[in-house]
C-alpha cells in the first residue's frame, strides 16, 4: 500500500498534469459506480427514481468538469489534501555511527581511538541529499526519448482535455442544427384530424425523413410524425401524442442536452456515453409510466407502440435531433415493463427521495475533494519543565495559598497563544533584523504523567523556525517570572487591603454599641422586662379566672334550676365547712336573695304538692282546704317562674360584668406584651451588637498578624519553568496525508 502511495505521490511531483487525469477519473468512476450502485437498490422502483439518478449522476459530472478547470479566486473552496511538493525519498541514513572492531588499517574518512585491545571507529557519512521539489524536478533537463514526450504531453493536458471538449460539442450542436434544418425544409402542416387530437401546448409537423414520432425544442416543443401519420387511427395517434406530451412535461430534452454536454465535457472516458444512453433509456421507460397513468390504458399504449415501432427506423435523422418514440429502448423490455404490475409506477416515494438525497451529499462530498501542494515542512523541537504552587508561610493562624488552577493547561494554551507568537516575533525582529520572516505553527504536548512539555515549531523556513521556538521559550520564561512576581504583590496588597477594611468595620461596630448604650441602659432595660414580664403573669392568671366564671355563668342560663341547686349544694358544703369552724352565717355563701327565694318557694310549692295529695286522698275531704292548697300551689308556681325570671336577668348582669372585665385584661396583657416586646428587640440588638463587634474585632487582631508576619516561601513557591531542551536544528516534516 506505502509502494502504491509513494508511486502516486512520484507522479503527482513528476507528471502533475497525467496526475489531475488520473484523479479526475478516479472521481468521475466514483461518481458512476455510486449511480450504478442506487439504481440497483431502486431496480424495482419507479424508471422516473432511476432517470433522476443518472440525471443527477450527469449534472455531478458536468459540475466536476467545471469545478477543475474553476478559476483561481475558487481554487481555495472545497476540501483540499495537502501533497508535499518534491518528490517522495526514503529515510536518510544517520549522519555518524559508531563501531567497534578489532585493529585495521585506518581509512582516510575515519578517525581511530582505542587501545591495544579495542577501537572505536567513528564513521562520518556524507550529508544527505534534500528532496528535490517538483518545480525543481521539472527543470532537469529532458533531452530525447519517451520521458521528454510524456513532459510535453504532461505540459499540454489541460489544451487537450479542452480542445477535445470544444470539439465534441461542436460536431454534436452541429449535428443537431442540421438535423434540424434537415426537418424542417421537407416538413409539412398535419391534416385536420391530426391537428385535434394534438395537445395544446405542443406544435405538429408531418415530415417523410422520420419514421418515428420524434419532439424537439425546450420551451415550445414540436412533435415530428412521419407521413404515414395520417392514415394513423385515433388510438396510435393519442399513444403518440401523449407519450411526446410525457416528454415535454418532464423536460427530457433540457436534461439530454445537459447530458449530451457532461458527456462531451468526459468525451474521453466510456462511462461517462454510458451514463447518457442510460439516463434516454430510462427517459423512455419514464415517458411510458407516465402516459399510462394519466391517459391511455396499459393494454391499449402497448398495442400502439408495438405498431408505431414496425415502422420505425433506428438510423433516421430525427432521433439525433430530438426525442424519438422508439429507439433508444429495445421494444421488447417497455412492453415488458409496461405489462409488469408496478405500484411504484411514475413515484418517487420516501426511498427514492432518500437516496436522492444521500447520492446528492456524496457525489458533492466526491467533487468537492481534490489534491493541493503545499510546500515543505520543517520543524524544530524543545522542552520545557513547569509546575509547582505559591504558599505563603504566615506561622500559626490561616494561611493565604494560592493554587494555580489547571496549571499544565494553562502552560499549553499560553505557548500557543497569538500574544506569545506576537512577543516571539518582536524578539526575533529585534535579535535578527536580517532574517528572513515565515509562518510558524506552534504544538505542545505533555508528556503524561510528568510535567514535562514538548514544544514544536513548525514552518517553511528552517532557520527562522529554530530561531522562532528559542525566542518563544525566552519570552513564555520571562512571562511566568513576570506572573509570579505580580502574583506574590498581589496576594500582599489583596490581605493589606482586607486589613484596612476589617479595621474600618470594626470601628464602626464599635461606634454603633457604644451610641447604644448611650441611648438605653441595659440594667434598667434588664429589670424592666422582668418586672413587665411578671406584671403579665398575674394579669394572665386574672382572666384566666374570669374566662371560667364566664363559663359557669353560660351554663347557668342553659339550666337555670339545675344551677341553683348546684349552687345550694356548694353552699350548704361552705356552710357545713364554716360550723365546723365555729363561724355563723345568716345566709348560705354563694346563693344571692333571689336564688334563697326560690328555694323557699321551691320547698313550700313540694309541702303544697303533697297536702293536696293528701286531701285529695282523703275519704272525708275538706273541699275547703282543698281549695284553699290548690290556691296556695298556683301562687307558688307563678311565684316560681318570677323567681327565675329575676334570676335569669341576674345571670345577663353578671355575664355582662364578667366580659368587660375580660375585655379590660386583654387590652392590659396587649399592653404589656407589647412593652415586653419592645424592651426584648433592644436587648436582642444589644447582643447582636456585642457579638459583631467582639467577632470583628477578632478578625481584624487575626489578620494583622497574618500581614505582620507575611512572607513568601521561595523554595516552595513552585511556579518554576525551566528550560530544559533549547530548539533543535529544523529538519523537514515529511507527513503523508493518510497519517492525518
Amino acid at each position: 500500500m506505502n509502494a502504491l502511495i509513494d508511486s502516486l505521490l512520484s507522479l503527482h511531483a513528476r507528471y502533475p498534469g497525467f496526475f489531475a487525469v488520473l484523479a479526475s477519473a478516479f472521481k468521475a468512476t466514483a461518481l458512476f459506480s455510486l449511480a450504478w450502485f442506487m439504481v440497483q437498490v431502486l431496480a424495482h422502483r419507479s424508471a422516473r427514481a432511476r432517470n433522476w439518478v443518472w440525471r443527477l449522476t450527469l449534472t455531478m459530472l458536468l459540475v466536476l468538469a467545471g469545478w477543475i478547470a474553476r478559476p483561481a479566486p475558487l481554487a481555495d473552496f472545497g476540501f483540499a489534501i495537502d501533497v508535499a511538493d518534491h518528490l517522495p525519498v526514503k529515510q536518510d541514513p544517520p549522519l555518524m555511527t559508531l563501531k567497534r572492531s578489532s585493529p585495521e588499517p585506518a581509512s582516510p574518512t575515519a578517525t581511530s581511538l582505542g587501545s591495544a585491545h579495542e577501537n572505536a571507529t567513528i564513521t562520518v557519512q556524507p550529508h544527505p541529499v534534500p528532496p528535490m521539489p517538483a518545480a525543481a524536478a521539472k527543470k532537469v533537463a529532458v533531452t530525447k526519448g519517451w520521458p521528454l514526450l510524456l513532459r510535453r504531453l504532461d505540459d499540454r493536458m489541460t489544451t487537450l482535455w479542452l480542445l477535445g471538449f470544444l470539439l465534441m460539442a461542436s460536431w454534436k450542436a452541429a449535428g443537431c442544427l442540421m438535423g434540424r434544418w434537415w426537418l424542417g425544409r421537407s416538413s409539412e402542416a398535419p391534416s385536420a384530424s391530426v391537428q385535434t387530437l394534438c395537445p395544446a401546448e405542443l406544435g405538429c409537423r408531418m415530415s417523410s425523413r422520420v419514421r418515428s414520432p420524434v419532439i424537439t425544442g425546450w420551451l415550445k416543443s414540436v412533435v415530428w410524425l412521419p407521413t404515414e401519420a395520417n392514415t394513423w387511427d385515433d388510438l396510435k395517434l393519442r399513444a403518440a401524442f401523449q407519450h411526446e406530451r410525457a416528454h415535454h412535461l418532464r423536460r427530457d430534452g433540457l436534461w439530454q442536452a445537459i447530458g449530451t454536454l457532461a458527456a462531451c465535457a468526459w468525451w474521453w472516458m466510456p462511462l461517462s456515453w454510458i451514463a447518457l444512453r442510460k439516463m434516454k433509456t430510462e427517459a423512455e421507460h419514464a415517458a411510458d409510466d407516465l402516459t399510462v397513468t394519466q391517459s391511455l390504458t396499459v393494454p391499449d399504449y402497448a398495442e400502439a407502440l408495438v405498431q408505431i415501432a414496425r415502422g420505425s427506423c433506428l438510423a433516421s435523422p430525427g432521433m439525433r435531433v430530438g426525442i424519438a418514440m422508439s429507439g433508444y429502448s429495445d421494444l421488447d423490455q417497455r412492453v415488458r415493463s409496461l405489462l409488469r404490475n408496478n405500484p411504484w409506477r411514475d413515484r418517487l416515494g420516501a426511498l427514492a427521495s432518500a437516496a436522492m438525497i444521500i447520492m446528492t451529499i456524496s457525489m458533492s462530498t466526491v467533487v468537492l475533494v481534490g489534491c493541493k501542494t503545499k510546500p515543505p515542512q520543517y520543524i524544530s523541537l524543545a522542552k520545557l519543565v513547569a509546575g509547582g504552587r505559591m504558599v505563603s508561610n504566615s506561622g500559626s493562624g490561616p494561611q493565604y495559598q494560592e493554587y494555580l488552577q489547571d496549571f499544565y493547561g494553562t502552560v499549553v494554551e499560553t505557548l500557543e497563544s497569538a500574544e506569545m507568537r506576537r512577543h516571539a516575533l518582536e524578539r526575533v525582529r529585534a535579535l535578527n533584523p536580517d532574517l528572513k520572516e515565515a509562518d510558524v505553527d506552534i504544538h505542545v504536548t505533555q508528556n503524561k504523567g510528568s510535567a514535562i512539555f514538548n514544544v514544536a515549531a513548525i514552518g517553511t523556513e528552517p532557520k527562522f523556525t529554530r530561531v522562532f521556538l528559542d525566542a518563544l521559550l525566552d519570552e513564555f520564561r520571562a512571562f511566568r517570572e513576570q506572573i509570579r512576581e505580580q502574583q506574590r504583590n498581589k496576594a500582599l496588597t489583596a490581605m493589606a487591603e482586607d486589613v484596612v477594611k476589617r479595621e474600618k468595620a470594626n470601628k464602626e461596630k464599635a461606634e454603633k454599641l457604644e451610641a447604644f448604650k448611650k441611648a438605653n441602659n441595659v440594667v434598667v432595660l434588664t429589670n424592666s422586662q422582668s418586672q413587665t414580664v411578671e406584671i403579665l403573669k398575674q394579669v394572665t392568671l386574672e382572666k384566666n379566672k374570669l374566662q371560667l366564671d364566664l363559663s359557669e355563668i353560660q351554663l347557668a342560663q342553659q339550666d337555670v334550676e339545675a344551677s341553683v341547686a348546684q349552687r345550694r349544694m356548694a353552699a350548704e358544703r361552705s356552710a357545713n365547712s364554716a360550723a365546723n369552724s365555729g363561724a355563723s352565717l345568716s345566709t348560705p355563701m354563694g346563693l344571692t336573695r333571689s336564688e334563697m327565694d326560690y328555694l323557699n318557694a321551691r320547698s313550700e310549692l313540694m309541702v303544697c304538692k303533697v297536702d293536696i295529695e293528701v286531701l285529695s286522698e282523703s275519704k272525708t275531704p275538706d273541699a275547703a282546704k282543698l281549695d284553699e292548697a290548690k290556691q296556695r300551689k298556683a301562687r307558688l308556681e307563678k311565684l316560681l317562674r318570677l323567681y327565675v325570671d329575676e334570676i335569669t336577668e341576674s345571670l345577663k348582669a353578671r355575664k355582662a360584668d364578667v366580659e368587660r372585665r375580660v375585655a379590660l385584661l386583654d387590652e392590659r396583657i396587649d399592653e404589656l406584651a407589647k412593652q415586653v416586646g419592645e424592651v426584648g428587640a433592644k436587648l436582642a440588638d444589644f447582643a447582636r451588637l456585642t457579638k459583631d463587634f467582639e467577632d470583628s474585632d477578632q478578625a481584624y487582631k487575626e489578620m494583622f498578624d497574618v500581614v505582620h508576619k507575611f512572607q513568601v516561601n521561595e523554595e516552595m513557591g513552585g511556579d518554576y519553568v525551566s528550560i530544559m531542551e533549547r530548539a533543535s536544528a529544523a529538519v523537514e516534516d515529511v507527513k503523508p496525508w493518510w497519517s492525518l
